[in-house]
């Protein structure tokens, strides 16, 4: 559980506990704009990204 009060999944790389301040369809998609309410990650574990069209991960120091 946050400390929002939120539930956390476990084994997970990092979580954002957000207010829903909009929703706008697009296409078919929908597009949720949030506050920022509370945050977390574990600094073990490496973020899995898709980026282009393809899976990658985040370098150690940006280039």
């Amino acid at each position: 559980v946050d400390k929002t009060g939120s539930p956390v999944l476990e084994d997970i790389v990092g979580h954002f506990d957000c207010h829903l301040v909009a929703a706008y369809e697009a296409g078919d998609h929908i597009i949720f704009i949030g506050q920022v309410l509370s945050l977390g990650m574990d600094p073990d574990r490496e973020p899995l990204l898709f980026h282009r069209g393809r899976y990658t991960s985040m370098p150690e120091q940006p280039t």
